[in-house]
């Protein structure tokens, strides 16, 4: 497999830009108690976990949570798509305001803190 080519500076320049960006969302959405979940999904090596880590990357730490979610169970098939992310996000003293959640072989949900 080649190394893909690297990223030009114009471009990490404008991933940094909407780091700070998301950065200053991410408060905002804790400061008005707004809840945001992020779903992940694709197939094992697919790149979840690096997309994830670029996301998260520039956030505050205490204001999210990722958690991974496996392939669905025979019992989850017959339920709706989204509800077995809701029995992960569903603790009881946590209020997050993001969350994302990446599916396939493992799925990370991540949690911003509100």
């Amino acid at each position: 497999m080649k190394n893909a080519p690297k990223p030009s500076k114009a471009l990490l320049k404008q991933i940094e830009e909407q780091g700070h960006e998301l950065a200053y969302l991410q408060r905002k959405c804790k400061e008005h108690g707004i809840p945001i979940l992020i779903i992940v999904e694709g197939l094992s090596a697919a790149g979840k976990g690096t997309l994830i880590n670029r996301i998260i990357q520039p956030l505050d730490p205490r204001g999210f949570k990722v958690s991974c979610i496996a392939s669905p169970s025979r019992d989850e098939q017959l339920r709706p798509f989204l509800w077995r992310f809701g029995v992960v996000l569903q603790a009881p003293a946590e209020s997050r305001s993001l969350t994302a959640v990446g599916t396939a072989t493992c799925s990370m949900p991540i949690s911003i803190t509100g």
